[in-house]
């Protein structure tokens, strides 16, 4: 088979995997409601607010595609390093625990601000691209397809086409929205 037929349907299908990770139920609760609430504020600039909030959805996505060959490689050749390591770490944090110690998540307790700019949609797309690891089945088969990539590009490629598959129906709602008046719909006015 021709790598170049695999590999142009890996993106078409990482396409799709973002689409389907988009309307995962735990993904679509918390990405559209947060990408209504950051970039609906900023309805003349709608659009550049969904290439912004892409970026940060990217910048968490795109390391875990690009270093998934690079993984791959490491775990191969180091297999057993990274065991012992692994279990020792393992073992020390059991008896950490064991002898009482505790371990905290941190909680920061940040109200929400009024305004929302440039850098609070990026964050917003960052912590997007955080939560999507909900749908983890869907995003371990991009990785997967990265690590098998025989190149960095291809790897990018397959990671850039899963982002842009989860955030394709956002542009589409932003054009839609400038397209037409849904501003004056019942349905988007504050109750």
């Amino acid at each position: 088979m021709d790598s170049s037929l695999f590999f142009g349907g890996s993106i078409l299908d990482a396409v799709v995997a973002g689409s389907l990770a988009l309307f995962a139920p735990c993904c679509i609760s918390f990405m559209l409601p947060a990408y209504f609430a950051s970039s609906f504020q900023n309805r003349l600039r709608l659009v550049a607010m969904t290439f912004l909030f892409a970026g940060g959805v990217a910048t968490v996505i795109l390391p875990f595609a690009m270093g998934a060959s690079v993984l791959q490689q490491f775990l191969t050749t180091q297999h057993a390093m990274i065991y012992v390591v692994g279990g020792l770490l393992l073992f020390g944090l059991a008896v950490y625990l064991l002898l009482g110690g505790q371990i905290h998540l941190p909680m920061p307790g940040r109200r929400a601000g009024g305004k929302v700019g440039v850098a609070s949609v990026y964050s917003l797309g960052v912590f997007s691209g955080i939560t999507s690891s909900c749908c983890a089945p869907v995003l371990a088969g991009v990785i997967a397809l990265s690590s098998v990539a025989p190149s960095f590009g291809i790897a990018l490629g397959l990671g850039t086409a899963y982002v842009f598959g989860m955030v394709a129906p956002l542009f589409i709602i932003s054009l839609l929205w400038e397209r037409f008046d849904w501003r004056s719909s019942r349905l988007f006015r504050p109750r």
